[in-house]
């Protein structure tokens, strides 16, 4: 049984939610290949996601919490939840995993990380150390996935000059 589980763990609000909802909303599961699929994430975030009879959605008190506890769920129970759940792979549409569940397939949505010339606007703010950790944390998740997904040529152009991808597979998916 080939089971897709989507971590949507960091997506709270805006962009990151309205585009798993139109996934969802697009997605032809009889062919996607998988049996069923499952959401990890917030209560918050899973009542705003559609309900189909393929998705499963799934949640933990240390995910209805804040960054630390969502943090020590990712850390220390999630890999041993996605194998329970026979997870055959990951896919991260935050953009940011750092757990070792693997295979995984991570999405570049947030240009604005690697883009050192815009975080200087920011010159040394609260957002500017946000962006760069950020992009820290995005760069070796893209390093470590089985495959990338980007939502331009752009977005794939610009931030594979900055990050070596071996050979991984690449797609692009618009959106917006």
């Amino acid at each position: 049984m080939a089971t897709l589980c989507i971590d949507a763990t960091n997506l709270t609000e805006g962009g990151g939610i309205t585009h798993l909802k139109e996934i969802i909303y697009a997605v032809a599961f009889d062919s996607s290949g998988f049996d069923r699929v499952i959401v990890y994430s917030s209560s918050k975030t899973l009542d705003k996601l559609p309900n189909k009879e393929w998705l499963l959605k799934k949640t933990a008190p240390l995910l209805n919490k804040g960054l630390l506890a969502r943090s020590r769920f990712l850390f220390f129970h999630f890999r041993k939840q996605l194998q329970q759940d026979g997870c055959t792979v990951l896919f991260n549409p935050g953009g940011g995993y750092a757990g070792s569940f693997r295979p995984y397939v991570t999405m570049c949505r947030n240009m604005l990380v690697f883009d050192a010339k815009e975080r200087g606007r920011y010159r040394f703010s609260k957002i500017y150390w946000r962006l760069l950790l950020l992009e820290a944390v995005q760069a070796a998740s893209i390093r470590k996935a089985a495959g990338v997904i980007f939502i331009s040529d752009y977005a794939r152009n610009y931030v594979t000059k900055k990050i070596y991808l071996q050979n991984k597979p690449v797609v692009k998916i618009h959106h917006g």
